[in-house]
């Protein structure tokens, strides 16, 4: 994670996830990540590959 500017203790941020990527093949999902405080400067930022299994009960 990128951390280029310094936060105020108890400032309300503003957290978002993008999906840049899936990989249905192999279950995997490439996230984009950036934190914003009211004023909109990006505070935070950050990328993450996701391993995501499917629940659903799969039909015999």
């Amino acid at each position: 994670m990128n951390q280029p500017w310094l936060t105020i203790i108890d400032e309300p941020l503003t957290a978002r996830v993008e999906i840049t990527r899936l990989r249905p093949e192999k279950n995997l999902v490439d996230l984009e990540t950036t934190c914003r405080p009211a004023a909109g400067t990006v505070v935070a930022r950050g990328r993450a590959l996701v391993y995501v299994a499917d629940i659903r009960p799969r039909l015999r």
